[in-house]
């Protein structure tokens, strides 16, 4: 089963919403009763004391009113459902930018690893099976806005295409004998230039979305931290 880390943190957003909502209805309905009730208690008052043909014009009027509040009560809560909606959209779109970044940033430091001459083989395997999850966290793109989709999709394209080569890279080097592999560690750097170029584009991909996002609302930028390896690697060669 994938982990889909954009729908986890809507939910979590979404959960301090419901109680509001609930009160409104519950304040709406209780309105709505209370005019009735009202109504009615005075007619009978009034029919008591004015006889009926006065009782029947209040109860005619409390009727009207009813009707009316039922009417606003209507058009309220189509404008809490409008607002709800628009929340519900920015709620998820929030998520969508923590999911971009949070990939983004791991496989950096992944590729800074890589850069590294000397580094520990478990530490970047476990990068490696940080990335691939971040890579199918990705995967859920229908309740993404028309206006960020195809960054947030190029993006993706783009983790994965780093990670995946990162990934042979490493699987090769396990081949051959020891003076072999030594050679392959040592061609390494050569090998990542495809990958470093990729993740500079993959830079100005992010810094696209979070503009199109703070376009819809106020929103905290976030910024890819680049280890030394990667900082330091010569892109006039790339």
């Amino acid at each position: 089963m994938t982990f889909n880390l954009v729908t986890l943190l809507y939910n979590e957003g979404q959960m301090s919403s419901k109680p509001s909502c609930f009160k409104t209805y519950s304040f709406a309905v209780g309105a709505f009763i209370g005019i009735m009730v009202i109504a009615v208690l005075l007619g009978r008052a009034l029919e008591w004391y004015y006889k009926a043909e006065l009782s029947g014009w209040v109860q005619a009027v409390g009727a009207i009113a009813a009707i009316v509040a039922g009417f606003a009560v209507a058009a309220d809560q189509q404008q809490s459902q409008q607002v709800a909606a628009a929340n519900d959209l920015n709620e998820f779109t929030r998520a969508t930018h923590m999911l971009a970044h949070a990939a983004l940033q791991t496989v950096s430091e992944r590729l800074d690893t890589a850069s590294t001459p000397r580094h520990d083989k478990k530490a970047y395997a476990l990068q490696g099976d940080r990335t691939t999850e971040m890579v199918r966290a990705m995967s859920d793109t229908v309740r993404i806005p028309s206006e960020i989709l195809p960054y947030f999709i190029r993006l993706r394209s783009h983790v994965y295409a780093i990670n995946s080569r990162i990934s042979e890279i490493y699987e090769d080097e396990k081949l051959g004998c020891k003076v072999e592999r030594d050679a392959k560690v040592a061609e390494r750097p050569g090998l990542l230039k495809s990958s470093v170029r990729v993740y500079d584009a993959s830079i100005e991909l992010f810094l696209q979305l979070q503009e199109a996002i703070a376009e819809r609302f106020p929103l905290a930028k976030l910024q890819i931290k680049t280890g030394p390896s990667l900082e330091a690697y010569p892109r006039i060669e790339i």
